[in-house]
């Protein structure tokens, strides 16, 4: 079994020379068992259309076999793009690549995106509600898992707050 990850800058590995900034998906390698490799496809910028025109979905699917993990993480720069809209074509291309990964016979794991670190006046504000909210409600769709990143990066930074969330 592997873990095949999909996703923007907040689960890629990062270069060297962004240390120590880094995406989730380069640290979970030391959190799975031993057995278990995780191949990281995500790249900065990445959003759910130039994942899939660069060719980088395409060489995730390649390697994935029946009983792997594929977990998809993106949002962050489809928001930036008009046409790619929460429950557009961001919905979309999310359900062509769970049909992807389903055909291919991989357990697909929806991931809502990383929160943003935004505070107006020391209060966190939200960022991605629409973004979340659409991965939420697929998940439910397609009966398939999701891990709520959204929920959990706001508790983090409203927890830490405006100044201790910079760490």
């Amino acid at each position: 079994m592997k873990i095949l990850l999909a996703g923007d800058s907040t689960v890629a590995n990062c270069p060297t020379e962004e240390y120590p900034m880094s995406g989730w998906g380069a640290e979970l390698p030391r959190h799975v068992f031993t057995w278990t490799a995780v191949h990281n496809f995500a790249k900065g910028g990445a959003s759910t259309e130039s994942f899939r025109e660069e060719g980088l979905w395409g060489g995730l699917r390649v390697i994935t076999e029946a009983g792997d993990a594929v977990v998809l993480q993106f949002g962050h720069n489809d928001q930036k793009l008009g046409h790619l809209g929460a429950t557009t074509g961001y919905t979309d291309n999310l359900k062509r690549m769970i049909s992807g990964g389903r055909e291919r016979g991989a357990q697909v794991v929806l991931c809502t995106s990383v929160e943003r670190r935004n505070f107006v006046e020391g209060a966190k504000q939200a960022t991605l509600t629409d973004y979340a909210n659409a991965v939420r409600l697929l998940s439910d769709e397609e009966q398939l898992p999701h891990i709520d990143l959204s929920a959990w990066t706001t508790d983090l930074y409203v927890t830490a707050g405006e100044t201790g969330s910079t760490a």
